[in-house]
């Protein structure tokens, strides 16, 4: 029966348990009129009803009755009825769950943010930026321009949505006790929605960055990282954002459902990442402490008091220029592949709303930890930056020794602190072009013997891999810096054709000389028997130095 009193309403609340005292008022305001209460107080009749069309429910009532429905019938309805209502059946569970914001023992504990009040005066970008560096050499052993990458990127935590490019923070090191997870924990309390973790699954991860959009740190990501494709996959995808997402299914239904991976990450490992994850990454390289380096001693149960001051300013100033920052043209990075380039535009346009200072202090701080970055990054650098040297020299050939000379002179480029600090070496160049079918060959210049490189062999390559990326349809004569002419052609003709200043004789062929049993011998045939002594020397130095690099069984690797 319908009643429309008090004393109904009452009655059902106590057989029912699960109106508080605002609904109850609420209820009473909108005069719902309950039906068949007296009989019914598990409400499955009346639900049977509504899923039948033969009863009206509002969805108070239904949220009402669904929480004391009976399990078995709760089972088999709940499909129906989550379709009915046009809801998934997994949030149709939530709503049956009068304790679901309430924490349950064994399931864990809720994730919590602390909330951040803004400095309230406005904050000076370039001091709040050096105050950040400061605080990380305070307590770590960095390599040079470390410190002030990670005050940028701490930044970046901040501004995190104003970007389309998210780069990976990566912190490594050859062995344990260099500094990784002291360094996390520095990041956990200056960086914007901490959320620290020593392990993860791939489903954790995509799930935890659609709820809560956190800075995650993870440690130890060398423990459980290798072989495990699918989180590769999930890091990888939060690289740039319009392709942060992953699609996995949800639910009895396998409802297709986007999950967002876009968040700042950074990671911490034994060893080296993943190429894929490395090409996304900015990479920190720690070293152990040395006996003579010094800083003071960590206290994690003080960090958090002591750096208070630091997060309230970055929340100002961040809050400040959050309105331009990604309007600003960064810096181009010229002795960066693209991908690595993208990586530091962000800190860049931060640097840029610092100062010019810290925009020169963010560009060699690119330079510096850019210069442990893998060979297969620098090819293409390397490739653009020898067709350039060809163009400008306009010569077919050039040895090692000027090319090398003339590019550690580019500031701009890796190639004056290549590594450890010190400059691109013969041997390194031979090393990387190596990869590309690109060795070394001897030949004779003005009277004295070179090892070097030739723009014809080098001219298919710099068409599939140099970042200038020349015209395929041009034909040799077309493209800056080629010739076509014969190579046996004199010196006048070669001048003719391309205005050459360089005088060219006597090419030693490499396919040649490595195909004969007595090398010298024959080229000195075709030198002359003057030139016997400097080709000798010349094909020992060959030799040696393929051995010592370890050579593929006796070929002389020029």
């Amino acid at each position: 029966m319908n009643d429309d009193g008090d004393g109904k309403i009452l009655k059902f609340k106590e057989k029912v348990d699960a109106l508080s005292k605002a609904e109850y008022e609420k209820l009473k305001a909108e005069g719902i009129k309950w039906a068949k209460i007296e009989g019914d107080t598990e409400g499955t009749e009346r639900i049977k009803e509504w899923l039948e069309g033969r009863q009206e429910l509002s969805e108070i009532e239904i949220e009402i009755l669904l929480q004391k429905l009976p399990l078995l019938l709760y089972e088999r309805q709940r499909k129906a009825i989550a379709k009915k209502l046009g809801i998934r059946a997994g949030v149709l569970d939530q709503i049956r769950n009068p304790k679901r914001g309430e924490e349950e023992p064994g399931q864990g504990t809720g994730i919590l943010f602390k909330e951040i009040i803004p400095f309230p005066e406005s904050v000076d970008g370039s001091v709040l930026l050096d105050d950040l560096a400061g605080t990380l050499k305070k307590y770590m052993v960095l390599p040079a321009g470390a410190a002030d990458a990670l005050a940028l990127w701490i930044t970046f935590t901040y501004l995190h949505n104003n970007f389309d490019i998210s780069p990976l923070l990566c912190v490594t090191s050859p062995e344990k006790r260099c500094g990784k997870t002291t360094l996390l924990s520095i990041l956990g309390q200056l960086t914007a929605r901490a959320l620290p973790a020593s392990n993860i699954t791939s489903a954790a991860l995509f799930r935890t960055v659609e709820q809560f959009e956190p800075t995650l740190l993870v440690d130890e990501v060398d423990t459980f990282i290798r072989g495990s494709d699918e989180l590769r996959g999930i890091l990888n995808s939060g690289h740039l954002k319009s392709q942060a997402f992953v699609i996995r299914t949800v639910g009895d239904d396998f409802e297709p459902r986007v999950f967002k991976t876009w968040c700042p990450k950074a990671i911490a490992l034994i060893g080296k990442l993943a190429p894929t994850l490395a090409d996304r990454s900015i990479i920190i390289p720690l070293q152990r402490k040395g006996p003579a380096e010094k800083v003071e001693r960590l206290r994690l149960g003080r960090l958090a008091e002591d750096t208070e001051r630091l997060r309230q300013k970055l929340a100002r100033w961040t809050e400040d220029i959050s309105r331009f920052v990604g309007q600003i043209e960064a810096k181009e990075l010229g002795f960066l592949t693209d991908r690595a380039a993208d990586n530091w535009r962000p800190l860049l346009m931060i640097a840029d709303a610092a100062g010019e200072d810290w925009v020169n202090r963010a560009v060699r701080a690119a330079r510096l930890l850019s210069i442990g970055v893998e060979d297969d990054e620098l090819g293409p650098i390397l490739l653009q930056d020898l067709e350039k040297i060809f163009a400008e020299k306009e010569t077919d050939r050039l040895s090692s020794t000027e090319i090398v000379e003339m590019l550690v002179q580019q500031e701009d480029k890796p190639w004056p602190e290549y590594k450890k600090g010190k400059p691109l070496t013969k041997r390194q160049l031979a090393i990387i072009l190596k990869r590309y079918g690109i060795r070394p060959k001897p030949f004779k210049n003005q009277g004295d013997f070179h090892r070097g490189y030739f723009y014809n062999d080098l001219q298919p390559v710099f068409i599939r891999y140099s970042a200038t990326n020349l015209d395929n349809s041009m034909s040799d004569n077309e493209l800056p810096g080629c010739t076509s002419v014969d190579e046996n052609a004199t010196v006048a003709d070669r001048s003719a054709t391309r205005n050459r200043s360089a005088t060219v004789e006597n090419e030693l062929n490499f396919n040649q000389c490595k195909k004969l049993n007595d090398p010298v011998a024959e080229v000195a045939d075709k030198s002359g028997n003057e030139d016997k002594e400097k080709i000798t020397t010349l094909l020992s130095e060959h030799w040696r130095d393929h051995d010592s690099d370890g050579g593929d069984g006796g070929i002389p690797l020029f």
